[in-house]
């Protein structure tokens, strides 16, 4: 590519291979520093040795620098590696000190918070917790919730956010983890102790400027439905939506316009650009022009509440609208590239987040692959040209998310296309006109009738979004996507591109060994996976047993146990291929048997030579008796049981030296 500074896109990839080393070998604080700074020193010393040399090999001291620099910048942000993390500290019903840091999305059962813990009792304290309010105890209104930058003092417990304890489950704890929060508590409204309200972040001002804008807009009476896409759309907040309205979005395959990020800020950038275009093309004037769009990216970013998504993304095209005003044929590009580094180097957890991902994907490939495809058919036609630009960028932004987006969601909509063909143009018209009916609301200036006008538009968006949603039958769900399979297909969408670019012999045979990794990969699959599984699910006060035969499951359990495993292999299995059975005393599992022992507490079946031994509905039997019989047996307690029968189970164990296994604990167990 033209232009393109392939020497700092290799330092990012450098830094990324760092960022990623640190997190599979976890490197500690001292390795990482001796690293990263033999390194450098490296680097320095070669540099003015060699520096008037032409030399290939010159450049790798300064790609093995910034290697180390990943790892240094990984270790350093982890928030563990600080001696006043509240992990160091006994917080059993400890006083805690709390700012609130960001308002989170509500489930069913609470709202939710990000809390900076800066004291525990009379310590200094650091690290983020996640804060849990049961719904119960506050109420919807504004005022009653918790506001950003306040401070708070309560008593209570950091617990450790759970992992899964079945399989297939969402790692919610290794989510949390790379956002840096390694804890949580639940606690009610009236046991929250208001210190201090005043604004010390930029945050805390945003989210004021904010609900001053929410104020605003509620005076017009917006239809709920409305009122809630509305606050996505502009103010980033998306509490207001209902389930309905947000299912809808994610079935049509457009649920990305909910949550402000890299394509409102895009958007934003284009219409700043338009706005601004009559200052002229000197060069005085681009830079003005340059200055005033990232000023307007950076007020939507404020007016939007500066989430991490919001300033991932306003950082990101900031830096995109400093190349594009190079007028360089890839100075967007180098923008690009740029801004990942400083992001990175800044805060390197952002290369686990999926907002960060799907970001750069779709921007790295617009700007890639866009002009390629516009370039293939010129109408003449002005109309046609648009439509045709807009039909280009959505279709390079779909192929440059559509790995990932399989990868985490496991589900496509056939109709996403099409739809995001309709939505996506609207779109500009929407914030647009969002953002200009929020300034009028702020100054009191906003006419009923330019409300009610935008009520109406925002309606006909959900309308068409309802309308695609309605074709269920056309979003393909339950699609496996492994790591391996997200890099193949990338390497497939990548090779394509380059031959697309530019016909030779080399990109070809790029392209044929990409097919063939496909088709390997595929055959490897089908063989890997035939076979038989055995799973004991974690499940509270019941039993729920999983044979899975390759794409077949059997349930045994009552029907919504079947529900259950449902939810559990969505990702792999369909729902029509599970079958109930009833759950019986005894199986055969490649060789291996598992005896089931339920309340009745029978167990002396002859013949029998068990492997496993399940204990279920909290039988009343002497362990040791039972060992005595079954002496290779390992002992497997499930959720069924009471929790002081599986603890006086596992003391046994212990004591006899035999396996055990509590689902509690250990969550599922498998047998292969």
């Amino acid at each position: 590519m033209k232009g393109f500074n392939h020497p700092l896109f290799n330092l990012l990839l450098c830094l990324i291979l760092g960022i990623t080393l640190k997190q599979v070998f976890d490197i500690p604080l001292a390795e990482s520093v001796i690293i990263a700074s033999i390194m450098a020193f490296l680097a320095l010393i070669l540099h003015f040795l060699f520096r008037k040399r032409k030399n290939l090999w010159l450049s790798l001291p300064f790609y093995l620098a910034f290697i180390g620099l990943g790892i240094l910048t990984t270790t350093i942000s982890d928030p563990l590696n600080d001696v006043h993390h509240f992990n160091n500290y006994d917080t059993t019903n400890a006083q805690l000190f709390i700012i609130i840091k960001e308002v989170l999305k509500p489930n069913l059962y609470a709202t939710r918070y990000i809390g900076e813990v800066i004291a525990v009792n009379d310590h200094d304290a650091s690290g983020n917790i996640l804060l849990n309010i049961p719904s119960d105890s506050v109420n919807s209104q504004n005022d009653n919730a918790l506001q950003v930058d306040a401070l708070y003092v309560a008593s209570a417990t950091i617990e450790k956010v759970r992992s899964p304890r079945n399989p297939y489950q969402f790692d919610y704890a290794h989510y949390l983890a790379n956002l840096g929060i390694h804890g949580q508590i639940y606690a009610q409204k009236n046991e929250l102790l208001l210190i201090d309200q005043h604004i010390k972040s930029a945050q805390g001002l945003a989210a004021h400027i904010r609900l001053y804008f929410q104020t605003r807009l509620s005076k017009y009476n917006f239809a709920p439905r409305e009122w809630g896409v509305i606050n996505a759309l502009l103010l980033g907040q998306r509490q207001q939506l209902t389930a309905q309205t947000r299912q809808n979005y994610i079935d049509a395959g457009v649920v990305h316009i909910l949550a402000v990020s890299g394509l409102h800020v895009g958007i934003v950038l284009l219409l700043m650009q338009l706005l601004f275009k009559p200052l002229g093309n000197s060069s005085s004037m681009r830079v003005l022009r340059s200055v005033l769009v990232i000023l307007g990216i950076w007020g939507f970013a404020l007016i939007a509440g500066l989430s991490p998504s919001v300033l991932r993304a306003a950082t990101m095209f900031s830096f995109l609208q400093i190349g594009l005003s190079t007028h360089r044929k890839s100075g967007g590009m180098n923008g690009l590239v740029v801004s990942a580094l400083v992001l990175l180097v800044i805060d390197p957890s952002l290369l686990h987040q999926v907002g960060f991902q799907l970001s750069y994907a779709a921007v790295f490939f617009i700007l890639w692959l866009q002009p390629v495809l516009f370039a293939i058919w010129a109408p003449k036609n002005r109309v046609l040209r648009y439509f045709w630009g807009i039909f280009t960028v959505t279709l390079t932004a779909q192929l440059g998310v559509l790995p990932l987006s399989l990868f985490y969601f496991h589900q496509f909509s056939s109709l996403f296309f099409i739809a995001n063909m309709a939505v996506i143009p609207v779109l500009g018209i929407v914030l647009g006109g969002g953002i200009l009916i929020l300034f009028l609301a702020g100054f009191g200036l906003l006419p009923t009738f330019l409300a009610e006008i935008y009520s109406s538009l925002i309606r006909l968006l959900n309308d068409f979004i309802f309308w695609i949603a309605g074709f269920d039958s056309l979003v393909i769900k339950h699609i496996y996507f492994s790591l391996a399979l997200l890099l193949i297909s990338y390497a497939l969408i990548v090779s394509s591109g380059m031959l697309l670019k530019k016909l030779n012999y080399t990109r070809i045979i790029t392209l044929l060994s990409a097919i063939l990794m496909l088709l390997f990969f595929n055959l490897f699959h089908q063989e890997f996976s035939n076979g038989q599984r055995f799973y004991i699910i974690h499940k509270s006060r019941s039993s729920l047993l999983v044979r899975q035969d390759n794409s077949q499951l059997r349930v045994y359990g009552d029907q919504q146990n079947v529900m259950t495993t449902a939810n559990l292999f969505k990702e792999n299995v369909p729902l029509e291929t599970i079958k109930r059975e009833a759950l019986h005393n005894y199986f055969s599992i490649k060789k291996k048997e598992l005896l089931v022992v339920d309340s009745l507490g029978i167990y002396k079946i002859e013949g029998v030579n068990p492997s496993f031994i399940l204990l279920r509905q909290s039988p009343k039997i002497n362990l040791e008796r039972l060992l005595k019989r079954f002496p290779k047996a390992q002992i497997i307690a499930d959720g069924s049981n009471y929790k002081s029968y599986a603890n006086r189970w596992r003391m046994t164990c212990l004591k006899l030296k035999i396996p055990f296994h509590s689902t509690y604990e250990k969550g599922a167990f498998r047998i292969e």
